[in-house]
């Protein structure tokens, strides 16, 4: 499967989601606010891979409903 999403010009990154090593994993990560921030301006971006895009906004709209980062827009253009 991995093959034909390479050969149909899907790009690596996303045609590797598709092999054994793409299992789901639990990650914790503390960073500072100025970090956050940096971050989520890089990967809400259009320019970001969708699913990390997807999964940064909704970390932004989690950070947002505790109180954090109220006035950073949730996407980027």
């Amino acid at each position: 499967f991995y093959q034909a999403l390479r050969e149909t010009d899907h790009i690596p990154e996303v045609a590797r989601a598709v092999l054994p090593n793409a299992t789901g994993t639990t990650m914790v990560i503390t960073r500072s606010l100025a970090q956050w921030r940096h971050y989520l301006k890089l990967r809400t971006d259009q320019k970001a891979q969708r699913p990390i895009r997807q999964r940064a906004q909704v970390l932004l709209q989690v950070l947002q409903g505790a109180g954090w980062l109220k006035d950073m827009p949730l996407s980027q253009k």
